[in-house]
């Protein structure tokens, strides 16, 4: 909270920095404090170790819902519109990493090799 009181707008978090609950509960206090939530800017991301046995789908979002941020950044998936997605896949592409080590076939993830289209 002494940090938003001193003008601080954006926080770096993560699951594995064991913070996100603290923060979360600062800018509930700092509500009072600022105009909007809107001010307030929170990244939170996913650590690889954590990446295992598909518990990246999870953590995310039990990482956003314990402190109701819902209006962050979120280093790990996004959206992107045909206009953005016709452009990406205009760029030639190469296999940089075999398998799905990263993501996977559950929930808004894909593997590698789904989002591959060149030869293997």
């Amino acid at each position: 909270m002494d940090a938003i009181e001193v003008g601080y707008h954006h926080f770096d978090t993560a699951a594995f920095y064991q913070s996100e609950q603290a923060i979360g509960r600062a800018v509930v206090q700092a509500l009072d404090l600022i105009k909007s939530r809107d001010e307030i800017f929170i990244t939170s991301k996913l650590w690889e170790d954590s990446a295992t046995d598909h518990t990246e789908i999870h953590h995310p979002a039990r990482s956003f819902n314990k402190e109701r941020m819902k209006q962050n950044l979120e280093i790990f998936y996004w959206e992107l519109g045909e206009d953005e997605m016709n452009k990406i896949n205009q760029i030639p592409q190469r296999r940089l990493y075999a398998g799905d080590f990263f993501v996977y076939e559950v929930g808004p993830y894909k593997s590698f090799h789904q989002l591959w289209d060149g030869d293997p």
